[in-house]
């Protein structure tokens, strides 16, 4: 259901009002940046190009298109240390950089993580692809800070645990790492796609196992992953402590 008097594909920062801007329907990616070059960047567009098939969008964005505008940009922050957002619908591609703001401080604090009274659709194909309609997300994202959080954790119908409100997450169990299938309700993160290909070839076990809130105690670490933040230690899940040195520990074992 398109407006059919705007026929035009949008250029620069010219949006157009389609099914993305009424109804949410598109998809968008967000990709770190380092030094002018983007992080993962195959796996974000091989991403990209199949949600934009699952909504039946008729774009694309090839690696040459992304390259051009980062080259474009000039000499920054930003473009030394960003978040490159693209955004696709129907009638729009949109390109945009910002500062990454997480800081070395955060990775040494670790969050705070805790569970979100919202629960996850792990029954609804829109849960797996990064679409625009991610509002539960944000204001749960915004509600967490409010409440001293820095990020609250998904349940599913099922009241298994899915994702966060930005990251997937992991939890350490000795020399093992144990992590949410994806049938739980999750959008799969190109990071917990590096985290489990990285664990695989460094010989790091890993196990992908339908959780429940009364499973966290069982381990003795946990941390969230995102392109943006990379891996982030939990300093608590809820009432349970982690070791966030331990964690950062682990961790470099897959980096």
């Amino acid at each position: 259901m398109q407006n059919k008097t705007e026929e035009k594909k949008s250029s620069g920062s010219t949006v157009l009002a389609d099914d993305g801007f009424y109804f949410g329907i598109g998809a968008f990616e967000t990709i770190a940046v380092e030094e002018g070059i983007p992080q993962l960047l195959a796996w974000h567009l091989e991403r990209l190009r199949d949600s934009l098939a699952f909504f039946g969008i008729d774009q694309s964005v090839e690696e040459q298109e992304v390259l051009a505008y980062l080259d474009a940009c000039p000499q920054s922050e930003e473009k030394q240390h960003g978040a490159l957002k693209i955004t696709v619908t129907a009638q729009n591609k949109l390109f945009g950089l910002r500062k990454n703001t997480y800081s070395e401080e955060q990775y040494q604090k670790g969050f705070r993580l805790g569970f979100s009274e919202i629960r996850r659709n792990e029954t609804s194909p829109l849960t797996y692809h990064k679409t625009l309609g991610i509002a539960d997300n944000i204001m749960e994202k915004r509600n967490a800070k409010k409440s001293g959080l820095d990020e609250k954790i998904f349940l599913n119908q099922k009241g298994q645990i899915s994702e966060g409100c930005t990251t997937n997450i992991f939890f350490i169990q000795d020399d093992k790492l144990v992590t949410p299938p994806v049938s739980s309700g999750m959008l799969p993160g190109v990071m917990r796609r590096y985290v489990i290909k990285e664990a695989g070839r460094r010989g790091v076990l890993l196990e992908e196992k339908e959780l429940y809130p009364e499973d966290i105690s069982k381990f003795n670490g946990c941390f969230v992953t995102n392109s943006l933040l990379g891996m982030m230690p939990a300093a608590s899940f809820g009432e349970q402590k982690f070791d966030t040195a331990k964690v950062l520990h682990f961790i470099e074992q897959i980096l």
